[in-house]
């Protein structure tokens, strides 16, 4: 009899244990995941760190007309699908470098031809 009642303590501490259990996984999970977060944040700081002990500059590659017409055209894509409910002042800018540009070609080619003696 008495094996019978340390069965059934048993057993309730069983089922107790059972209902605490998923409170005590998702604790244990949330540990481990902030854990986990820390350690992610520690080794970006670490990369971070070191790779600013020899930092190198950023060698833009391509030309800023090209860079600026594929940001146009982005715009332009973009205001063609309704995207844009006014007018950008970033576009507007471009478009004032594109003029810019043109008529600083123009008056350039003009130079060049005037001095070239044709013209």
């Amino acid at each position: 009899m008495a094996g019978n009642a340390l069965e059934r303590r048993d057993l309730n501490m069983f089922q107790v244990g059972g209902r605490l259990r998923p409170g005590i996984r998702e604790a244990r999970v949330e540990q481990e995941l902030d854990m986990a977060f820390q350690q992610l944040q520690q080794s970006i700081q670490r990369y971070i760190e070191q790779h600013n002990r020899k930092p190198k500059p950023y060698i833009w590659t391509a030309k800023n007309r090209d860079i600026l017409e594929k940001v146009k055209r982005a715009w332009d894509a973009l205001g063609a699908r309704g995207g844009l409910p006014k007018v950008s002042r970033a576009l507007a800018s471009i478009e004032r470098c594109f003029r810019r540009n043109r008529d600083q070609a123009r008056i350039t080619a003009r130079t060049d031809r005037r001095n070239s003696g044709s013209g």
